[in-house]
């Protein structure tokens, strides 16, 4: 039983607040991001977790065997809790194969039955990362994704309880980071460890993670499922912070909003609006789509001409002047795209979100 407890947990660094309040679980074998901004802290709450910072308040627990409370810490070598970091941090001195069992019984001895058990676990580790042809070279002959792999290889070494990676893939290039980052996920879920991963980059934890815990100004947002995060955010800050957003005024009557894109169905988000009451509507790029002939389903509808298109490969951007005089964007897959200077009937295909304004 591996599920990770966080209950109500503050850090405090003197008089400044670091987390605040904080109650995650994670279940076993899950993989829980941990999305903000810089400063936020994220990376306080894994040092928290991994027995190298104090709580304030709150308790951290791993299945019913308590870590951390205001009363007391199990020291961090103890507390089954795995760390891979932003940089490798690899010893120069060890091979590779020496790095990935650093942490297990018996050190660098080769020698008995723990000697071979160890070597055993070395190979073992780095088949399964990848680096099986590579245990006698030096870190300095690896490249950054290597290295990341040995420092992933070290941490599962001594098969922790959790497993804590602190934005292991921020050092590296887009396309290694964007590879390295599957392939580690499908790993930790094949090996059935429950995780947790720091990051302030919104794709990585929307496309990795089980569940996403928003985290701003050592305050959690929201905790949810990727879709749940990004469909249905809890507040407008978390609406901005994880994706693109569209916001229109509008007045709300009877359930929609009436805006520059017509009497568009929303739902509102921590507040009960009155009829005649000016709102905030926020609607994703991609539920903004054109021809609404082809939609039985289209909620709102507004003449527009492309001012703009902002291509990307898989999908672009448009950039939409209405008739009616505000800018709107939407967003479409790049198969068939409009031509700038063309005009478009817009609607909008699911419903959109309402704020207080």
């Amino acid at each position: 039983m591996s599920e990770l407890v966080v209950e109500n947990a503050s850090v405090d660094y003197g008089s400044t607040v670091g987390v605040a309040d904080v109650s995650l679980r994670v279940n076993s074998g899950e993989l829980v991001a941990v999305l903000g901004p810089s400063g936020c802290g994220k990376t306080t709450l894994l040092l928290a977790i991994a027995g190298l910072l104090p709580l304030s308040a709150g308790r951290i627990a791993v299945g019913d065997r308590g870590l951390s409370s205001p009363s007391g810490t199990v020291p961090p070598e103890k507390r089954g809790v795995g760390w891979v970091p932003q940089e490798a941090s690899l010893f120069p001195h060890l091979s590779v194969g020496d790095n990935i069992g650093f942490a297990l019984s018996g050190g660098a001895r080769r020698g008995g039955a723990r000697g071979r058990e160890r070597s055993a676990r070395i190979a073992e580790l780095a088949e399964l990362v990848g680096l099986e042809g590579l245990v006698g070279r030096a870190p300095n002959q690896l490249s950054g994704g290597q290295a990341q792999r040995v420092a992933l290889a070290r941490a599962l070494a001594p098969r922790p309880d959790v497993l804590l990676l602190d934005e292991p893939f921020a050092a590296l290039d887009t396309q290694l980071r964007v590879g390295l980052r599957r392939e580690v996920a499908e790993l930790l879920r094949e090996q059935g460890t429950t995780s947790l991963l720091v990051t302030h980059d919104q794709e990585e934890a929307l496309t990795l993670a089980d569940r996403v815990a928003v985290i701003r100004d050592g305050r959690l947002e929201q905790f949810g499922t990727p879709e749940e995060v990004y469909q249905q955010p809890a507040s407008d800050w978390v609406a901005r912070f994880v994706g693109d957003v569209v916001e229109l005024e509008g007045e709300w009557r009877h359930g929609r909003v009436s805006c520059a894109l017509g009497a568009v169905e929303a739902a509102a988000v921590g507040f009960t609006p009155r009829d005649g009451e000016r709102v905030r509507l926020m609607l994703r790029p991609e539920w903004i789509v054109p021809r609404p002939d082809l939609l039985a389903r289209a909620a709102a509808g507004a003449d527009a001409r492309v001012s703009g298109i902002s291509y990307a490969g898989h999908d672009a951007m448009l950039t939409c002047d209405l008739v009616t005089g505000p800018r709107v964007r939407m967003r479409l897959p790049a198969v068939e795209l409009p031509q700038v200077g063309e005009e478009l009937r817009l609607a909008v295909q699911r419903p959109g979100l309402a704020f207080a304004a």
